[in-house]
């Protein structure tokens, strides 16, 4: 379950950032190498206009769809039953193999886990910059619903029983989602610079600011520029610190 549901949001968002996104320090960093000229070659440098029309538009649209071809095979399934049956009917010699026809597939509910908390990853991450994506992945989960049951109810068997270990384990990871979402509705809100907020600047405004200091200072190249994002990580601190991102 963890392993598809981190290879589909790498595919579906990570991916597209690495594309489309400017990272002058690991676009140094391939320089001699044979990813030259094929890795963090991107334009884009900020959460503008252009971001949106980029790479938001697509993760928009990954969102309905990877669920959507995913499900796709639910069809596959449903056609090879019926086809299992029919032919059974005239060709099976024995009881046993009468019943191993009418008995339906496997319902694989970790792949089902992996995908769902995908579009929730990719939803929760993005939708501070894009709340667009919250009807979107309601219309993703609905469409899983409704697919997902028929395929249990006409193409599937009885499952067995399962421990809370699947759903333990998921509830464990959502909760880093809400991380990635204030990472980014920070960076994604405070493209507009506007004033700091007075009363959390007076609370945390030197903390943050001395954490940006000696990050740039101690980090490794290129983590201390933030590949290269930046050209100094005081300015981490001023987006943090305004009025529509503290």
């Amino acid at each position: 379950m963890v392993k598809l549901f981190l290879a589909q949001f790498f595919n579906s968002s990570i991916i597209l950032l690495v594309i489309a996104g400017s990272f002058p320090g690991l676009k140094r960093a391939m320089v001699g190498t044979f990813a030259e000229g094929l890795l963090f070659q991107g334009e884009i440098t900020d959460t503008n206009s252009k971001w949106y029309t980029e790479v938001g538009v697509s993760v928009s649209v990954a969102i309905i769809t990877l669920p959507l071809t995913a499900r796709f095979g639910t069809a596959v399934r449903f056609v090879a039953f019926r086809w299992k049956r029919w032919l059974a009917v005239t060709t099976a010699v024995t009881q046993d193999e009468l019943n191993a026809a009418f008995e339906g597939y496997d319902f694989d509910i970790s792949t089902r886990y992996g995908e769902v908390l995908n579009v929730l990853f990719v939803t929760m991450v993005f939708s501070g910059g894009m709340p667009s994506l919250i009807p979107f992945a309601a219309v993703s989960f609905m469409m899983n619903y409704v697919i997902d049951k028929f395929d249990f109810a006409r193409c599937s068997k009885l499952p067995p029983w399962y421990s809370n270990d699947l759903a333990e384990a998921s509830a464990n990871l959502v909760a880093y989602s809400a991380v990635g979402h204030l990472l980014f509705a920070v960076w994604a809100n405070s493209f507009y610079r506007i004033e700091p907020d007075k009363l959390v600047s007076s609370i945390i405004g030197d903390v943050l600011y001395g954490l940006c200091d000696a990050w740039q200072a101690n980090a490794p190249a290129p983590l201390n520029d933030l590949f290269g994002t930046v050209s100094d990580m005081r300015e981490v601190a001023r987006r943090a610190l305004q009025k529509n991102t503290a």
